[in-house]
């Protein structure tokens, strides 16, 4: 099995998101094969709506990473989506890879994938990040297994709790 991890948070490791996404992580066999995505690493262009991509499937006239990302997504079995809630919704760049995968949605391109949702916020208020999450998840197809989020800063007694 392969579990691809994409985080949006600009601080990757140190992040609160990255600390979250690596506990969900902790939980699969060694066996299980991952890999990790920190999105701000990657050129990621915002999409143009030329519609190229609905005329050929997998096709982008924007020469940027998103393609090589696609296909990591398409390859895993598992999506792990790990983003900051930034005023109640996923980070920009987490979005612009959405909206660059509108074929992943009218295509149902995560048919049979699992996706889970991890969140970490300055508010607590993460469920309607969550929720959006689980909503692109359906909408191309995946199973969406369920959200873990948490208020930052993560301190040694949060991370005991999550722990046990």
């Amino acid at each position: 099995m392969r579990i691809l991890l994409i985080s949006s948070s600009p601080h990757k490791e140190k992040s609160h998101t990255f600390f979250l996404a690596k506990e969900v992580l902790k939980g699969f066999p060694s066996s299980v094969k991952t890999e990790v995505i920190h999105l701000c690493d990657y050129k990621i262009e915002f999409c143009r709506h030329c519609e190229s991509c609905h005329r050929k499937i997998m096709y982008c006239p924007i020469n940027d990473d998103v393609g090589m990302i696609l296909e990591k997504m398409l390859l895993a079995e598992g999506i792990i989506f790990a983003s900051p809630n930034y005023i109640n919704q996923i980070t920009a760049s987490m979005k612009a890879l959405w909206d660059r995968a509108a074929h992943f949605i009218h295509c149902s391109r995560l048919l049979d994938k699992y996706v889970v949702g991890v969140v970490s916020s300055g508010s607590g208020q993460d469920k309607t990040v969550l929720d959006y999450i689980q909503y692109y998840a359906n909408t191309c197809g995946a199973l969406y297994a369920g959200g873990l989020s948490s208020r930052a800063p993560i301190n040694k007694e949060k991370r005991k709790r999550l722990l046990i």
